[in-house]
């Protein structure tokens, strides 16, 4: 949709051609997880229980790390383009993630969590906070763009991409800070994280490969080869070790899942035996996940 609202040399056909594909993907994806959502019970319990959460600052810096470091320059030329409320904007949300990093590892060193990685609380604990960077982001730009007196002279214009010429990757910027910011945020005093900013990651790689590809055209050739076989490395191997460990067959025991403290549904010997001991009662347990109408009727706890 981007490139459909900046390629001036796009006949009017064209777009509209192209807008109709988009629309009948984005159709053709909705209607599966609709389906499955419907079909399936589980899968919106597991979102229910599990997914309202933050994106990991710690596993998201391990992943982008030597993408900013070679993107930091277009990201930085990207950012002086962009047009006045754009720019606050941009600025802004700069301004918050770059608070949210310094409480993060404030706060991480002073628990001494950095190095195991425990994250869980940290996106409710700083979120509100870092809001203090927003502000003077947002305020810093503002006053950076007052009118300069008549006799200063013009600061000179960034130098376009030659990879992508007019292409929208200014605008990109303003995508790629948005999602993260909200991607790692849990303000309200953790009130966001009902609504699953983890999954707001999704949005995230796509400019931010776009800004990597024009900062891997600018670098020396000697340069960009290295960088571009580590980037290809690093994701060769954090693939292979995800299917290999998430989904099988690494670590995996019989009967188990990775994961067996998040399925209950699992039970070890150790939990058997304990159950034995217990003898014969009644359980109260949370009601299932309504799968139709006629369960909507149930009263909030069964017993089994």
């Amino acid at each position: 949709f981007l490139f459909l609202l900046q390629a001036k040399d796009v006949q009017q056909e064209r777009k509209i051609f192209l807008l109709r594909w988009y629309i009948a993907a984005v159709v053709f994806g909705v209607f599966p997880a609709y389906s499955l959502m419907h079909t399936n019970a589980a899968v919106v319990q597991n979102h229910l229980d599990f997914a309202n959460m933050a994106v990991w600052f710690s596993p998201l810096i391990v992943v982008i790390w030597l993408h900013l470091l070679v993107s930091a320059a277009p990201l930085r030329q990207a950012l002086g383009r962009l047009p006045g409320p754009a720019a606050i904007a941009g600025r802004a949300a700069l301004g918050y993630l770059a608070a949210y990093t310094l409480l993060y590892f404030a706060r991480q060193l002073y628990y001494g969590n950095l190095l195991a990685g425990r994250d869980g609380s940290v996106a409710a604990a700083i979120s509100d906070p870092a809001l203090i960077g927003a502000v003077i982001g947002a305020a810093y730009e503002m006053r950076r763009r007052r009118p300069a007196p008549p006799n200063s002279p013009k600061p000179s214009a960034p130098r376009p991409s030659a990879l992508i010429p007019n292409a929208p990757q200014d605008w990109m910027l303003l995508w790629f800070l948005g999602f993260l910011a909200l991607s790692i945020s849990g303000f309200g005093q953790g009130w966001f994280l009902r609504f699953g900013p983890q999954r707001l990651q999704v949005f995230l790689w796509l400019p931010l490969c776009v800004f990597t590809a024009i900062g891997l055209a600018r670098l020396k050739p000697k340069i960009a080869a290295l960088a571009t076989t580590m980037l290809l490395g690093f994701g060769v191997v954090s693939v292979g070790v995800a299917a290999l460990a998430f989904q099988a067959p690494v670590g995996r025991a019989h009967a188990q899942g990775p994961y067996p403290r998040l399925h209950p549904e699992i039970m070890s010997a150790a939990d058997a035996a304990l159950l034995a001991l217990l003898g014969e009662g009644t359980v109260l347990a949370p009601r299932p996940w309504p799968t139709s109408s006629s369960n909507n009727a149930a009263t909030p706890f069964s017993s089994a």
